[in-house]
């Protein structure tokens, strides 16, 4: 029997028993036969420069120089259908964050890597954050706490509905919350995960959001390990998997920008980054755990992805 989640607490990789991934899943087939669910919509990220991209599943020793325009369009009104951005909503519609920033409930499970704390790259992380909170457009973002700075390496499910990013192949919807995430404790138990990895901060994604690099081709190689492993347990495939691009977030953003304010923020954020990125270029990150959250401002580890001894 899989531990209740306060019993099971903060377990690692080398405690768990041998009961194996199918075993998890046969658990939660409620009927013979679940159908596929389709792989979610991927919401396009258009640029107005064609010419850069980052292959997520390369190794990029160097930083890199994404144009400025890239994350203009990400913040500008101009040209967009959506009158908000993603996961800002109404209180009462599903979002993670409401129109004036309030954190929203928003349940589910990932597995993410907490930035060390006791690391000096944590301060200096909570020190940009709070620079950019200093800056003029700080209203259009709702920032996190600086105890729940992570790095997402593999998305669980989360949302109201829970089935909202996405939904494990072969499993019945109406699984509770609960459910799916006892079937990922154990499937995640039978993995060998790693003691931590390092990270670089490459760029500033927007003004708001650290665009992280493996900083060596050893944490290259156990992150994307990592994700494949976690991919082919859980059963949850989505089509950014080889795409996806590790970042540490400082907030979301709640409000689109005129062009003359996006442009300020981004030549004021990019001065800040740029005074601590040589400082950055190392940040360690512990081992992947896998969280339960109510909302976005707290993600509690009920396990750690220790090497099996």
């Amino acid at each position: 029997m899989v531990p209740s989640p306060s019993a099971r607490r903060l377990k690692t990789a080398s405690s768990t028993t041998s009961s194996s991934s199918a075993e998890a899943a046969c658990l939660l087939r409620r009927r013979q036969s679940c159908r596929r669910r389709p792989p979610p919509h991927q919401d396009p990220r258009t640029t107005t420069t064609k010419d850069f991209a980052m292959a997520s599943r390369q190794f990029h020793p160097e930083r890199t120089e994404p144009p400025a325009d890239l994350w203009l369009n990400r913040l500008i009104a101009e040209g967009k259908t959506a009158a908000l951005p993603p996961s800002i909503t109404a209180a009462d519609k599903g979002g993670k964050f409401s129109t004036d920033g309030t954190v929203l409930p928003y349940p589910g499970n990932t597995f993410i890597c907490h930035v060390d704390k006791s690391a000096p790259e944590f301060d200096i992380l909570c020190q940009l954050q709070d620079d950019i909170r200093k800056l003029p457009a700080a209203d259009y973002f709702s920032f996190l706490p600086h105890e729940s700075l992570h790095m997402t390496v593999f998305c669980g499910v989360s949302g109201n509905p829970l089935t909202t990013d996405g939904w494990p192949e072969n499993v019945a919807e109406d699984v509770s919350l609960t459910d799916i995430t006892d079937y990922f404790y154990k499937a995640a138990m039978t993995l060998n995960g790693f003691e931590g990895v390092t990270v670089r901060a490459d760029h500033l994604k927007a003004g708001y959001s650290i665009h992280a690099e493996p900083a060596d081709q050893e944490s290259f190689d156990a992150l994307w390990q990592m994700r494949d492993a976690l991919r082919a347990v859980t059963g949850l495939a989505r089509t950014d998997h080889d795409s996806y691009q590790f970042h540490i977030s400082f907030g979301y953003r709640i409000a689109r920008m005129p062009m003359p304010k996006a442009e300020e923020h981004i030549a004021a954020v990019t001065a800040l980054f740029e005074a601590a990125a040589p400082k950055l270029q190392a940040i360690r990150l512990g081992p992947v755990e896998f969280c339960t959250f109510e909302n976005m401002h707290h993600f509690e580890p009920i396990a750690r992805l220790f090497p099996k001894r």
